[in-house]
């Protein structure tokens, strides 16, 4: 997997007017979704697991080791 590349100030401000609904703070993209209900919440998220799952969660415990 390529390393991601850190995006300048400059970029985000070009880039979030086509992010419709997410928002920029502290350095962090979120969005908040509504569901009917919990079940579908659950659905939404938990498709199926990709290559990307596994080194997303990689990165987050390396992250975590790193600040113990």
């Amino acid at each position: 997997m390529d390393k991601p590349k850190i995006l300048t100030a400059k970029e985000l401000r070009t880039i979030m007017p086509r992010l419709s609904g997410w928002k920029l703070a502290d350095n962090k993209l979120s969005r908040t979704f509504e569901f009917q209900d919990f079940v579908q919440s659950l659905s939404f998220i938990d498709g199926r697991v990709t290559d990307r799952d596994v080194e997303v969660a990689k990165k987050i415990s390396s992250v975590y080791r790193a600040r113990s």
